[in-house]
């Protein structure tokens, strides 16, 4: 969604560049947009969700986390393809995943590091220099940052603790799952505070699988229980 005002010279509703934040303290979502001058203002749906406009992504019907996906895509958050179709069982690129927490938190400041892997005209040009900004992402150390490449799940837990500035309380929060001797040591942190808080409970058998590629269902899913709170779906 997003705020407009009336115009009535031209009679209709004209869109306003709306941020869409996630207010933790009260639980709700903030449209924000800064205006100067007064009329009638209204929250509506944009040209640019599919969701909204009754087209329904059409690759997601019957999948597990289709609730999710057609919630979030109707925000305006997560987006499918111009043919509506999502790809929920696709990996998710580092890119496509700093996207979405960029648009969840509402991280808009860039960072001016370059990376020899990031072209100026990338899709994901802006989406990169915020997430760098923000201290989601990192280079590799030769210049490079993987934007194109698929996350992890270990990964993923890393930059979502980042962007909730989360810290575990008991370190040791990771043992939990059978395969926790597969989790890379920079990413034990990370993943013992998610799972104290509840975010993430594992797949099927108590494992948390880190070294598999995220789908991008996954994805909406995981980001969809930390923004909700709740703890009862599956990463």
């Amino acid at each position: 969604p997003a705020i407009h005002y009336y115009d009535p010279l031209q009679g209709k509703w004209i869109e306003i560049e709306t941020q869409i934040i996630f207010d933790e303290a009260s639980g709700k979502w903030l449209a924000i947009a800064r205006v100067n001058h007064l009329t009638n203002f209204a929250v509506l749906g944009t040209s640019w969700q599919p969701y909204l406009e009754g087209i329904e992504m059409s690759d997601i019907s019957g999948h597990w986390a289709a609730a999710e996906i057609s919630k979030w895509v109707s925000m305006g958050f997560a987006k499918g393809s111009p043919e509506g179709t999502f790809r929920p069982d696709d990996a998710t690129t580092r890119a496509e995943f700093v996207t979405f927490v960029n648009r969840i938190f509402g991280f808009t400041e860039k960072s001016k590091d370059d990376f020899k892997d990031v072209e100026d005209t990338a899709w994901y040009a802006d989406e990169i220099a915020k997430a760098v900004k923000a201290g989601l992402l990192k280079g590799d150390g030769t210049g490079n940052i993987d934007p194109d490449a698929p996350i992890t799940r270990q990964e993923a837990a890393v930059i979502l603790a980042r962007a909730l500035r989360l810290e575990a309380k008991n370190k040791t929060a990771a043992d939990r799952f059978s395969d926790a001797g597969e989790i890379a040591s920079w990413a034990r942190g990370p993943v013992s505070a998610l799972a104290e808080n509840g975010y993430i409970i594992g797949r099927p058998g108590n494992v948390f699988a880190p070294l598999d590629r995220i789908t991008r269902a996954e994805t909406v899913k995981m980001i969809d229980n930390i923004m909700v709170k709740e703890t009862r779906g599956r990463f």
